[in-house]
Protein backbone atom coordinates (compact mmCIF):
# COMPACT_ATOMS: atom_id res chain seq x y z
CA UNK A 1 0.00 0.00 0.00
CA UNK A 2 1.41 3.39 -0.96
CA UNK A 3 0.58 6.39 1.20
CA UNK A 4 1.34 9.94 0.06
CA UNK A 5 1.20 13.02 2.22
CA UNK A 6 2.50 16.57 2.07
CA UNK A 7 4.58 17.66 5.03
CA UNK A 8 6.58 20.91 5.23
CA UNK A 9 6.31 21.41 1.47
CA UNK A 10 7.84 18.03 0.69
CA UNK A 11 6.20 14.98 -0.78
CA UNK A 12 6.86 11.83 1.14
CA UNK A 13 6.18 8.42 -0.27
CA UNK A 14 5.99 5.58 2.19
CA UNK A 15 5.95 2.08 0.88
CA UNK A 16 4.50 -0.42 3.36
CA UNK A 17 6.03 -3.36 1.58
CA UNK A 18 8.54 -2.47 -1.12
CA UNK A 19 8.93 -5.99 -2.40
CA UNK A 20 5.17 -6.51 -2.57
CA UNK A 21 4.45 -3.18 -4.27
CA UNK A 22 7.07 -3.92 -6.93
CA UNK A 23 5.37 -7.20 -7.73
CA UNK A 24 8.19 -9.23 -6.21
CA UNK A 25 7.63 -12.13 -3.93
CA UNK A 26 9.11 -11.43 -0.47
CA UNK A 27 11.97 -13.76 0.42
CA UNK A 28 12.76 -14.61 -3.20
CA UNK A 29 16.05 -13.72 -4.90
CA UNK A 30 15.12 -10.35 -6.49
CA UNK A 31 18.00 -10.25 -9.05
CA UNK A 32 16.78 -13.57 -10.42
CA UNK A 33 13.24 -12.20 -10.60
CA UNK A 34 14.33 -8.95 -12.24
CA UNK A 35 16.59 -10.62 -14.79
CA UNK A 36 14.24 -13.52 -15.48
CA UNK A 37 12.03 -14.08 -18.50
CA UNK A 38 8.64 -13.67 -16.85
CA UNK A 39 6.33 -11.06 -18.43
CA UNK A 40 6.67 -8.83 -15.33
CA UNK A 41 10.49 -9.01 -15.47
CA UNK A 42 10.55 -8.14 -19.17
CA UNK A 43 8.15 -5.22 -18.63
CA UNK A 44 10.31 -3.78 -15.83
CA UNK A 45 13.46 -4.01 -17.96
CA UNK A 46 11.77 -2.25 -20.90
CA UNK A 47 11.64 0.95 -18.81
CA UNK A 48 15.40 0.95 -18.14
CA UNK A 49 17.40 3.66 -19.94
CA UNK A 50 20.05 1.13 -21.03
CA UNK A 51 18.66 -1.85 -22.91
CA UNK A 52 20.05 -4.95 -24.54
CA UNK A 53 19.23 -4.80 -28.25
CA UNK A 54 20.97 -7.93 -29.48
CA UNK A 55 23.27 -10.59 -28.17
CA UNK A 56 25.42 -8.60 -25.70
CA UNK A 57 24.85 -5.35 -27.60
CA UNK A 58 23.43 -2.45 -25.62
CA UNK A 59 21.68 0.79 -26.56
CA UNK A 60 20.05 3.72 -24.81
CA UNK A 61 16.26 3.75 -24.92
CA UNK A 62 16.42 7.21 -26.52
CA UNK A 63 19.23 8.86 -28.51
CA UNK A 64 19.01 12.00 -26.37
CA UNK A 65 20.44 10.06 -23.42
CA UNK A 66 23.53 9.17 -25.42
CA UNK A 67 23.82 12.79 -26.62
CA UNK A 68 23.55 14.08 -23.05
CA UNK A 69 26.16 11.71 -21.63
CA UNK A 70 28.54 12.29 -24.56
CA UNK A 71 28.37 16.09 -24.28
CA UNK A 72 28.74 15.88 -20.50
CA UNK A 73 31.92 13.82 -20.93
CA UNK A 74 33.25 16.30 -23.50
CA UNK A 75 32.52 19.28 -21.24
CA UNK A 76 34.13 17.67 -18.19
CA UNK A 77 37.19 16.61 -20.20
CA UNK A 78 37.65 20.06 -21.74
CA UNK A 79 37.69 21.60 -18.26
CA UNK A 80 40.86 19.67 -17.46
CA UNK A 81 44.27 20.96 -18.40
CA UNK A 82 45.92 18.83 -21.11
CA UNK A 83 48.42 17.38 -18.63
CA UNK A 84 45.83 16.60 -15.94
CA UNK A 85 44.43 13.14 -15.43
CA UNK A 86 40.94 12.44 -14.17
CA UNK A 87 40.37 10.98 -10.74
CA UNK A 88 37.61 8.80 -12.15
CA UNK A 89 38.74 5.98 -14.46
CA UNK A 90 35.62 6.34 -16.65
CA UNK A 91 36.15 10.03 -17.51
CA UNK A 92 37.94 11.54 -20.48
CA UNK A 93 41.25 13.35 -20.47
CA UNK A 94 41.43 16.78 -22.14
CA UNK A 95 42.91 15.32 -25.34
CA UNK A 96 40.30 12.56 -25.45
CA UNK A 97 37.55 15.19 -25.08
CA UNK A 98 39.01 17.18 -27.99
CA UNK A 99 39.22 13.99 -30.06
CA UNK A 100 35.58 13.14 -29.29
CA UNK A 101 34.53 16.70 -30.08
CA UNK A 102 36.27 16.28 -33.44
CA UNK A 103 35.02 12.83 -34.30
CA UNK A 104 32.04 14.14 -36.30
CA UNK A 105 29.98 17.28 -36.66
CA UNK A 106 27.64 17.73 -33.72
CA UNK A 107 23.91 17.33 -34.22
CA UNK A 108 21.67 20.27 -33.28
CA UNK A 109 20.67 18.41 -30.09
CA UNK A 110 24.30 17.87 -29.11
CA UNK A 111 25.09 21.53 -29.81
CA UNK A 112 22.20 22.55 -27.52
CA UNK A 113 23.33 20.21 -24.71
CA UNK A 114 26.86 21.64 -24.85
CA UNK A 115 25.60 25.21 -25.25
CA UNK A 116 23.52 24.82 -22.07
CA UNK A 117 26.73 24.11 -20.14
CA UNK A 118 28.84 26.73 -21.92
CA UNK A 119 26.40 29.58 -21.29
CA UNK A 120 26.98 29.40 -17.55
CA UNK A 121 30.62 28.34 -17.44
CA UNK A 122 33.26 30.87 -18.50
CA UNK A 123 36.03 28.30 -18.03
CA UNK A 124 34.34 26.02 -20.55
CA UNK A 125 33.97 28.96 -22.95
CA UNK A 126 37.71 29.58 -22.63
CA UNK A 127 38.41 25.89 -23.28
CA UNK A 128 36.40 26.02 -26.52
CA UNK A 129 38.23 29.19 -27.60
CA UNK A 130 41.51 27.35 -26.87
CA UNK A 131 40.47 24.47 -29.15
CA UNK A 132 39.81 26.99 -31.94
CA UNK A 133 43.20 28.66 -31.37
CA UNK A 134 44.97 25.30 -31.32
CA UNK A 135 43.58 24.54 -34.78
CA UNK A 136 45.91 27.20 -36.21
CA UNK A 137 48.84 24.82 -35.71
CA UNK A 138 47.08 21.45 -35.46
CA UNK A 139 44.92 20.77 -38.50
CA UNK A 140 43.92 17.34 -37.15
CA UNK A 141 41.42 19.03 -34.83
CA UNK A 142 39.65 20.99 -37.57
CA UNK A 143 36.24 19.39 -36.92
CA UNK A 144 36.66 19.86 -33.16
CA UNK A 145 37.44 23.52 -33.83
CA UNK A 146 34.39 23.89 -36.07
CA UNK A 147 32.20 22.27 -33.42
CA UNK A 148 33.65 24.56 -30.74
CA UNK A 149 32.86 27.63 -32.85
CA UNK A 150 29.36 26.32 -33.56
CA UNK A 151 28.66 25.84 -29.83
CA UNK A 152 30.02 29.28 -28.93
CA UNK A 153 27.89 30.84 -31.66
CA UNK A 154 24.81 28.90 -30.48
CA UNK A 155 25.34 30.55 -27.08
CA UNK A 156 25.39 33.94 -28.81
CA UNK A 157 28.81 34.62 -27.36
CA UNK A 158 30.48 37.63 -28.90
CA UNK A 159 33.05 36.37 -31.41
CA UNK A 160 34.11 39.87 -32.51
CA UNK A 161 37.72 41.04 -32.64
CA UNK A 162 39.15 37.53 -32.82
CA UNK A 163 42.43 36.85 -34.60
CA UNK A 164 41.25 33.72 -36.35
CA UNK A 165 43.46 33.92 -39.40
CA UNK A 166 44.57 30.34 -40.21
CA UNK A 167 42.11 28.69 -37.77
CA UNK A 168 40.40 25.60 -39.10
CA UNK A 169 36.59 25.98 -39.09
CA UNK A 170 35.30 23.70 -41.87
CA UNK A 171 31.53 23.43 -41.66
CA UNK A 172 31.16 25.63 -38.57
CA UNK A 173 27.70 27.15 -38.21
CA UNK A 174 28.40 30.84 -37.72
CA UNK A 175 25.06 32.09 -39.01
CA UNK A 176 23.86 35.18 -37.17
CA UNK A 177 27.15 35.26 -35.25
CA UNK A 178 28.67 38.39 -33.77
CA UNK A 179 31.84 38.46 -35.87
CA UNK A 180 32.56 42.17 -36.29
CA UNK A 181 36.25 42.82 -36.93
CA UNK A 182 37.12 39.13 -36.67
CA UNK A 183 40.04 38.25 -38.88
CA UNK A 184 39.15 34.96 -40.58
Amino acid sequence: ETVTSLSSGSLYLRLKDVAGSAGMTPGVNWPAQLLGNTPDSVRVRQGCPLQESADHAWRFMHASLLDYFMTTAIAEGLLLKPEEALAEPWGLTHDQAVALLGRAYLTPEQVRFLADRVETNVTLQDALFAVIERSKTDTSIAIASANAATVLNACQINLSDQEWQNVQLPGADLRYGQLAYTNL
